[in-house]
């Protein structure tokens, strides 16, 4: 504001610089930083780096993974081919998806029949390792012998019918892995239907 006249000396008036209260500073840059700030700057560079044939279209799929049964060899430090309670885990690219009831008969340990499926979302996932575990309770369990599989192909074979696999089982050997046995698994596109209360996903 600026005076100017008679008895008036040239004069400015500046305004004051505003202060801003720690508080509301701290709420500005929480805003700005929040999580919805981080998701949108994710998404725009995936944007910029994702392979098209890769990209999620809005589509969910699901591959209907049966664990049929296995036939498990005695491992090399064995001399009995009874199995301690023997289930499997699937892991998808390191994340536990989950495990099969434990196998505890009628019928020999060496030969367990689960026929127990599981759901999988294979979009962009790379490994899907299943382990054959055995023990009685949460603390008393080891891996006996695992195998992996590529998802991307699983999927793209399932996207054509139901097949079925027979996979050797490997373990891990002072020297070298070596094969112990072998795991039947079945696999699909999923068709939306539960399994009934005492239904088997698949026969064996």
């Amino acid at each position: 504001l600026k005076g100017e006249g008679p008895g008036f000396s040239s004069f400015r008036l500046h305004a004051a610089p505003r202060v801003v209260s720690f508080e509301s500073a701290l709420q500005v840059f929480m805003e700005l930083f929040d999580r919805s700030w981080y998701a949108g700057q994710l998404d725009a560079i995936k944007q910029s780096v994702e392979d098209p044939d890769y990209a999620d279209h809005g589509e969910t799929h699901v591959l209907e993974v049966v664990i049929r049964g296995a036939t498990l060899d005695p491992l090399p430090q064995e001399t009995s081919s009874r199995v301690r309670f023997p289930f499997v885990r699937l892991w998808v690219d390191g994340e536990l998806v989950g495990e099969s009831s434990q196998f505890r008969g009628p019928g020999d340990s060496s030969k367990p029949i689960w026929n127990e499926r599981m759901l999988v979302m294979p979009q962009k996932s790379w490994c899907a390792r299943l382990e054959v575990c055995e023990g009685s309770t949460e603390y008393d369990t080891s891996v006996r012998c695992s195998c992996a599989l590529g998802t991307e192909g699983l999927w793209n074979t399932a996207m054509a019918g139901r097949f079925v696999l027979d996979v050797p089982l490997l373990h891990q050997a002072e020297a070298a892995p070596i094969q112990v046995g072998t795991i039947s698994l079945a696999f699909r596109h999923w068709d939306g239907q539960p399994c009934q209360e005492g239904e088997s996903a698949a026969p064996f």
